[in-house]
């Protein structure tokens, strides 16, 4: 198996378990980046918006790179896709991580509770 069907592997292994709560995500410092830690090692998945290089290319999505980091805290192996829908394996990661990692649901009821007790 190559680096890349290995990655890929790693990104649907990935997506399963944190659907099903197997896998727990964490904020970082950095916006829009979460870390997951699986024996000693790590994954972390980060998307951003890509650079409009000509006034012609519109951006109609953005780039997620899952990063996975060895026991020692360097990466061993990146798989990095612009996508533009929400089809994309990573897209779907990346929203899985996210709602993991910040819980939504939790925060808008809990505003949502302090706006009709004011």
């Amino acid at each position: 198996m190559t680096t890349e069907q290995k990655l890929q592997e790693v990104v649907l292994s990935a997506l399963a378990s944190t659907k099903d709560g197997r896998l727990k995500w964490s904020p970082t410092a950095e916006t829009n980046t979460f870390l997951a830690v699986i024996d000693n090692r790590s994954l972390v998945i980060s998307r951003t918006v890509p650079p409009v290089v000509s006034v012609t290319r519109s951006v109609r999505g953005f780039i997620f790179v899952l990063r996975v980091m060895n026991n020692k805290g360097f990466e061993v192996a990146s798989i990095r896709e612009e996508a533009s829908s929400e089809q994309n394996p990573l897209w779907q990661l990346f929203e899985a991580a996210r709602n993991n990692a910040l819980n939504p649901p939790k925060e808008l009821d809990e505003l949502l509770h302090a706006l009709k007790s004011r």
